[in-house]
């Protein structure tokens, strides 16, 4: 059971998602095989397990495991449960992603009661301090996350989990929310990262932050080269991670690709990009990483409603993006997100082949010549991208239109 566990270690540092699952599986049907086996290493190798799925994307999953290693824990007594703050520290990175921040806080709390315990995973109390900043920057306190992070560094200590998100990679994207843009530069040439690189899993993160960096210093300082070079190191990291079937990784590359291509004004393809993001996200319930990226994100929401993305997960993303009270409230209007929106007598030409009726119909409704009639039906296909009648009705349902 130990010899697979180290496997999965192995094959996880590598990048290789599926075969350390497949190992996982089998460290753990050898050690509970094992009467009076120390629960902890077992319940310690289903906390990875839980990181590896979370690793895929897989957050339910993922979720439902911490969970039951917690329960099994509560049901060994007090010293067993010493041993979770890892599950406590993975359950709260969930509900972050879920945006559900008061009950992260709560599971970091929880955690915090088993930190300074004699753990088997010294590393615990570093994850513990970066997750709390990436709370705290979720939250809006930027620099209560950075002094996190910098307490993450100072408390580092190595052991078997592969370090997939080193903290100091963190605290270079910490500094960019704070608009520490040279410092993350800094960072960048410490590091000796560059956009050619030869990839690896262990320092995907690495690349991912300096992408995220490149894309600020185009914003900033309008460099051209930096997009260029984004776009380029993003799509090389694309294909890695869809090779390693690591989804969260793939989400996060997308999101990033859509946004280098915003910014070049190449609008269709940034869609494209982040339509496919959606469409991985949306079962699992990411919020966090669409809503971290700010109002560049939300104009590129506002454009996939238009072109059929699945409008209830989207205009959530959008509103998390911008909570205001009346954003909250009243829901954003579609129509007006149109490349061209409807004018008021396509709406009610609109309404009125929703009601199926026939061109002729619509003219002696509303009175109009029957060549009018076909110019608008002609016009609202446009609009909304259909070519027939039933088209343009289900497409205006989706938009909430009609």
């Amino acid at each position: 059971g130990l010899a697979a566990m180290f496997l999965v270690l192995a094959y996880w540092a590598e990048g290789k998602l599926t075969a350390a699952g497949d190992a996982i599986a089998d460290s753990l049907a050898n050690m509970q095989l094992v009467r009076g086996g120390s629960f902890q290493i077992v319940g310690t190798v289903m906390a990875l397990l839980a990181d590896l799925r979370a690793e895929q994307g897989q957050f339910h999953e993922a979720a439902r495991l911490y969970t039951q290693s917690l329960e099994a824990a509560a049901e060994r007594g007090t010293l067993v449960l010493q041993e979770t703050a890892d599950q406590y520290i993975g359950l709260s990175t969930l509900h972050l992603e879920w945006n559900k921040l008061e009950k992260a806080a709560q599971f970091l709390q929880e955690g915090q009661e088993t930190l300074g315990q004699q753990s088997i995973l010294p590393g615990c109390v570093s994850r513990w301090h970066a997750a709390m900043a990436q709370l705290l920057l979720a939250r809006g306190s930027v620099g209560d996350a950075a002094e996190h992070t910098h307490q993450a560094i100072q408390l580092y200590r190595r052991d078997p989990i592969p370090d997939v998100q080193p903290v100091r990679a963190l605290q270079a994207r910490i500094w960019l929310a704070q608009g520490k843009l040279s410092a993350a530069l800094d960072w960048v040439r410490k590091e000796g990262l560059a956009v050619d690189d030869a990839l690896s899993y262990l320092r995907e993160y690495h690349h991912l932050t300096l992408a995220r960096i490149l894309i600020a210093q185009y914003r900033q300082d309008r460099v051209e080269a930096a997009v260029s070079q984004a776009t380029g190191l993003l799509e090389r990291l694309r294909q890695a991670a869809e090779a390693g079937d690591r989804v969260r990784s793939l989400i996060e590359i997308l999101v990033l690709q859509a946004q280098a291509y915003q910014e070049q004004g190449e609008m269709e393809t940034a869609v494209a990009a982040i339509q496919r993001a959606l469409s991985l996200a949306e079962s699992e319930g990411y919020v966090r990483l669409f809503v971290n990226e700010g109002q560049p994100m939300r104009e590129l929401l506002a454009t996939c409603l238009t072109q059929g993305a699945a409008p209830e997960y989207v205009t959530r993303l959008m509103q998390a993006i911008d909570p205001a009270p009346d954003a909250v409230a009243a829901p954003p209007d579609l129509n007006q997100m149109l490349i061209e929106p409807l004018s008021d007598r396509e709406l009610e030409v609109l309404a009125l082949i929703g009601n199926g009726l026939t061109n002729q119909a619509i003219a002696d409704e509303l009175v109009i010549a029957l060549s009018t009639v076909k110019k608008h039906v002609n016009n609202i296909f446009g609009k909304l991208g259909v070519s027939s009648r039933t088209q343009a009705v289900n497409r205006a349902q989706e938009l909430a239109i009609l």
